[in-house]
């Protein structure tokens, strides 16, 4: 609340960005439509419901390589609770350490399915063609069920097989679907292999008017649609009721949606090994800290997502150029904001909404540098 405070914050967050530290990226959160805002765990925490979703069951044509070279025909069976999400779909996963069968169905289909999940997912009349390890499997390019979003030009192995430690073979197929804008795992698999991000989904839980079939239909209601449409195009292999916890806002109840929003965050990672080396050098009591709860974090530590969409906090000092929004400048007091801005701003509260009101042009170049609307997270 203190302006003295938020100066101090803005100058260490000054410091940090001239390092190349603070940048900004997406953050997947759990988001409810209705409130506009995301939630915290322990909000989240407050809002789960039981209900009924279609677990669905779909067909991804194999339409290259080796694996459809020996198999002509070929489709890897995904299972997914969210038919929402296959219209973003980015990618399929496996895991690579488990074992695949090429099966041949009563029906003389051949699909690829987990070993440990053929019998109660084929059936025990399914005939196993060939078994190979999910590595073999990564690389494996097949066709996208639902062709109604562009995807950017990208290098990465965009609708193709990738390796993942957290597929299992609990349920499902042992492949999984990936939509990178709603889902953690899902983003930092695909970010991890260059691929996009893509989302079609708007702030308001409703698809893109401009993407057909369920353009302007709230998430939750765009199942039906989707599994009828698969249907007709001969991919949808199963549809089965799954009774489930799903997380709803505690103040609305509306079904939450995990989102991949644009965050703040400081590239804590870039200095991983330094903090383990610091920490080589503490003298902790009890030791088993050091090398126990502290330095399992530290070793596992991740970019810290500091940015949060909210009305109150401490602002973020970053004031972007209207025109061309990879120019920034970040700002360190007061006194340096009203140099910038060609006025005296010692007494200006740097609370939203003042502060938003600032505004300033820098010579030589086109546009107005504008305030970032995001907060600083007030842990």
């Amino acid at each position: 609340m203190d302006a003295s405070y938020v100066e101090s914050v803005w100058w260490s967050l000054k410091a940090i960005f001239d390092k190349g530290l603070l940048v900004t990226d997406h953050r997947v959160t759990q988001y409810c439509p209705r409130c506009g805002t995301g939630l915290s765990d322990h909000e989240l925490a407050q809002g789960y419901e039981t209900v009924v979703d279609p677990s669905v069951y779909v067909r991804f044509p194999v339409t290259g390589g080796p694996l459809a070279d020996r198999h002509p025909g070929v489709a890897l069976l995904v299972w997914t609770t969210t038919p929402w999400t296959l219209v973003s779909n980015t990618a399929a996963a496996v895991g690579p350490d488990l074992d695949y069968v090429v099966a041949r169905t009563g029906d003389g289909e051949t699909l690829v399915v987990a070993e440990a999940l053929r019998a109660a997912v084929l059936g025990e009349d399914s005939e196993v063609l060939e078994t190979l390890r999910g590595s073999e499997l990564v690389g494996t390019p097949y066709a996208r069920p639902l062709e109604w979003v562009d995807f950017p030009a990208t290098d990465g192995p965009l609708h193709t097989v990738l390796p993942a430690d957290f597929v299992t073979v609990d349920d499902g197929t042992g492949l999984v679907h990936e939509a990178p804008a709603f889902g953690a795992l899902d983003l930092d698999l695909c970010r991890a292999h260059g691929l996009p991000i893509v989302n079609p989904l708007r702030l308001d839980g409703t698809f893109d008017p401009e993407v057909p079939v369920v353009g302007g239909v709230f998430f939750k209601k765009a199942d039906p649609p989707i599994l009828e449409d698969l249907a007709a195009k001969g991919l949808l292999y199963r549809h089965v009721p799954y009774e489930h916890s799903y997380p709803h806002c505690w103040r609305c109840h509306t079904p939450l949606v995990y989102y991949a929003t644009p965050s703040w965050y400081i590239r804590t990672t870039a200095i991983r090994d330094e903090l383990i080396a610091q920490n080589a050098e503490t003298d902790w009591h009890p030791s088993t800290i050091q090398w126990g709860r502290y330095g399992d974090w530290l070793r596992g530590n991740v970019d810290w997502a500091l940015s949060r969409s909210r009305y109150w906090g401490t602002p973020l000092p970053i004031w972007r150029n209207d025109l061309d929004p990879s120019r920034l400048v970040c700002v360190g007091s007061l006194a340096e904001l009203g140099r910038l801005a060609g006025q005296d701003l010692s007494a200006l509260d740097p609370h939203r909404p003042y502060v938003d009101d600032v505004t300033f042009t820098v010579d030589g170049v086109e546009g107005t540098f504008r305030r970032v609307p995001e907060v600083i997270d007030g842990w």
